[in-house]
């Protein structure tokens, strides 16, 4: 093989594959009707090819060998590659367009959408190329209309009219016979040519214009809907509906077009996303779904109906309104924990398990108020407090209907009989109740008792229902099933709580300090011999001895002072607790 020529004429491929390319065109029979100059590889598609006919090349030399003419070898590798490049759907595409006689603003949106056509790697057939210029033009004129408006646009309005257009969208491209597109892509690909198009309309759009747009897409109204509708389409149950692809298309589309005019400002762009659960979806969300998607919508209050209300309290004004005051109930009622622990030696469920849950609650309902997620502070932090008041032995609680007593009627005691009422009573008390109630403060009470699980097992993430939606394969009541969550913000923060109440747990219980040790010489003692069972045997109760100990070394420590203790072990050392010393108030 001419080794020479062949290097020679790859070398002049690469350095004049546009010529070369235009000269296939003029030899292609089909391709040689445009005018020319028209067809082209640009951009990406001009960067990809040359990419693979690098790449190829050494290929055909090994499938040629046979064919010793360097010049067939070259020519089969550059055909390869412009063919990966989709060199002639372009062709197809440009054809259709000039038969089509497709409405653009001016000359140069023409130009402009014939250059991306040239440009772009996804695009594969004329039909696909038609839809994307549909939804451009519609999205560029809503847009245009925007940007022209003294008053922007609320949220779900907007999320409205981008839902006709992207419903469209779905109707052209699912009718699409040359294979299965993409609706990302499409989706990605409308709202570049819709930047184009305003971009190079007859009406002067300019980087204030856009600005402008980029504040409407990204106000935070628009960025939790949007994020609340990717939320939706990612429930397995839910995207199987007729109709729940729209909720996908709609967000996908609202982020593809915001994540466009913040490339063209040369802003920073962050796929929004959101804390709160299906559950907790605002109603005005929820309407929207409804409405643009009647099946999701109704799968949607299946699956994961709303939180119930919590009722307001007889006198709200002789209720707790600040943090200290929630904090005072909370070491009043550590002493009644502090008695119990000294005649029943029963320190699983005493002040130390009260105080952290209490933080916990603290925190996350913090977390919610953060998300815009109101939440009756008195019930949850109150309820944790007194949660286990009525316990009298380890295990299961058989005592939660007693401890509900006990608790609403310590908060008589501290706020006054008549400051809560019955409604608001009954609704404390059902808080501790498993299975009683489904609003947010049980929720959130459930969680936070959950969270101090790890003195006595492993924690489970998937029956932490701080944050997570029902499973949609259970059929049972919410509480004791399984939870998933769909959104990986809510993910990594459940995550990082479990982590920091472990560690907490480590740090200010023995029990859970020395559990997995107790677990290991369980273990030993039903595969040992007698004579080793008697020393492993000794070395648990001795271990058990050391628990109590420590136990007992902090009975006398006032209740005050025991809070403040945990506390500052969560505030001082914000690199340990990221999350709990940033949401933690106790002032």
């Amino acid at each position: 093989m001419d080794t020479a020529a062949l290097n020679r004429y790859a070398d002049d491929v690469l350095t004049n594959f546009e010529q070369h390319v235009q000269l296939y065109i003029r030899q292609d029979r089909e391709l040689s009707f445009l005018p020319p100059g028209l067809l082209r590889l640009e951009g990406e598609a001009l960067r990809k090819a040359k990419e693979t006919f690098a790449e190829n090349l050494p290929g055909r030399i090994a499938a040629l060998r046979g064919n010793m003419d360097p010049k067939l070898i070259v020519f089969e590798a550059f055909e390869q590659a412009i063919n990966a490049a989709g060199l002639l759907d372009k062709g197809t595409c440009l054809l259709k367009l000039e038969k089509q006689n497709l409405e653009f603003a001016n000359a140069g949106q023409k130009d402009a959408f014939i250059s991306w056509v040239c440009s772009a790697t996804s695009l594969k057939s004329p039909e696909a190329m038609l839809a994307v210029y549909r939804q451009a033009r519609a999205q560029s004129t809503l847009f245009y209309d925007i940007a022209n408006s003294e008053q922007p646009p609320k949220a779900a309005d907007l999320l409205r009219q981008m839902e006709a257009i992207t419903r469209q969208a779905r109707v052209d491209f699912e009718a699409i016979q040359h294979g299965k597109p993409d609706a990302a892509t499409h989706a990605a690909n409308a709202a570049f040519v819709t930047r184009l198009f305003m971009q190079t309309g007859n009406q002067e759009v300019d980087a204030a214009v856009l600005a402008q747009l980029a504040g409407v897409l990204n106000s935070p109204a628009m960025r939790e809907m949007t994020a609340q509708l990717s939320q939706l389409a990612a429930n397995p149950e839910i995207a199987k509906t007729g109709d729940g692809a729209r909720l996908a298309d709609l967000a996908n589309g609202v982020v593809q077009l915001a994540r466009q005019v913040a490339a063209f400002l040369g802003q920073p762009y962050e796929a929004p996303a959101t804390l709160q659960n299906i559950s907790m979806m605002p109603a005005e969300v929820r309407e929207l779904v409804r409405e643009i998607a009647p099946e999701a919508g109704a799968k949607m209050d299946e699956l994961c109906p709303t939180y119930a209300p919590f009722p307001q309290p007889a006198q709200p004004d002789s209720m707790p309104s600040t943090e200290p005051q929630r904090r005072a109930f909370l070491v009043k009622t550590l002493d009644v924990y502090g008695t119990k622990e000294l005649n029943t030696e029963e320190f699983v469920h005493g002040r130390g398990h009260i105080t952290r849950a209490y933080i916990f609650a603290n925190a996350m309902c913090n977390i919610l108020a953060e998300d815009g997620v109101e939440v009756d502070r008195n019930a949850v932090l109150c309820g944790i407090t007194g949660h286990d008041l009525g316990r009298e032995g380890a295990g299961d609680d058989l005592w939660e209907e007693q401890s509900a007593g006990l608790t609403t009627q310590a908060m008589r005691e501290a706020f006054g009989q008549d400051a809560m009422g019955g409604d608001y009573e009954n609704a404390v008390g059902n808080c501790i109740q498993r299975g009683k109630t489904e609003t947010v403060e049980a929720m959130l009470l459930k969680s936070a008792d959950s969270l101090d699980i790890g003195r006595t097992v492993e924690f489970d993430t998937k029956y932490f229902p701080f944050l997570g939606d029902k499973d949609p394969n259970k059929d049972n009541a919410r509480e004791p099933d399984k939870y998933t969550v769909s959104s990986p913000k809510a993910r990594e923060l459940r995550e990082q709580l479990v982590k920091e109440a472990k560690i907490l747990e480590i740090i200010t219980d023995p029990n859970t300090r020395y559990r997995d040790g107790k677990i290991h010489l369980m273990e030993q003692f039903y595969t040992g011999t007698q004579q080793q069972n008697a020393l492993i045997q000794q070395q648990y109760l001795d271990l058990v001895n050391d628990v109590l100990q420590e136990y007992k070394s902090q009975w006398t420590m006032d209740s005050d002072s025991f809070v403040q203790n945990v506390e500052n072990i969560v505030l001082k050392n914000p690199d340990i607790f990221p999350t709990l010393s940033r949401y933690y108030k106790k002032d």
